[in-house]
């Protein structure tokens, strides 16, 4: 049963909130959304996966540890293995050709996965791309 824009509108007030447990499943796993410390004086929105978070999972490696679940309930960041202005720089310096020959790797991008998210709109945003992802338990409501 899909989620509904209703439940999706509650599902973020909720994850607002400072006490927050939210539940889904999805292809057999539980998907466990809880609010945390991270930082000082800062709190993310932390997606498990199973009760668990594994460091394998943060990179995606193509090994028998990764779960490929992690791409689809885990926030996704890029970095570049060099900067704009660092390119610049060595195509300065080699030209563009001979740069490309030394640095073969110059265009590589990055990936890498994290459970943590900073807002709940970020979180709810992601999560209603998901096909079948199901709602286990009602967000638990906040006293006060």
């Amino acid at each position: 049963m899909s989620i509904s824009k209703e439940q999706w509108a509650e599902i973020e007030e909720r994850l607002m909130g400072f006490y927050v447990h939210v539940k889904f499943t999805l292809s057999g796993h539980e998907i466990t959304i809880n609010k945390q410390l991270v930082k000082e004086n800062q709190f993310c929105l932390v997606v498990f996966i199973d009760e668990r978070i594994k460091s394998a999972w943060h990179f995606g490696d193509a090994d028998s540890i990764y779960d490929p679940i992690v791409k689809q309930v885990w926030r996704k960041f890029s970095r570049a293995l060099y900067s704009p202005a660092k390119k610049k720089r060595m195509i300065k310096a080699f030209g563009a050709r001979e740069a490309r020959r030394v640095f073969p790797n110059m265009d590589k991008v990055n990936e890498y996965w994290s459970p943590d998210f900073k807002t709940a709109a970020s979180l709810v945003r992601q999560f209603k791309k998901i096909d079948g992802l199901e709602l286990v338990a009602e967000p638990v409501k906040a006293n006060g």
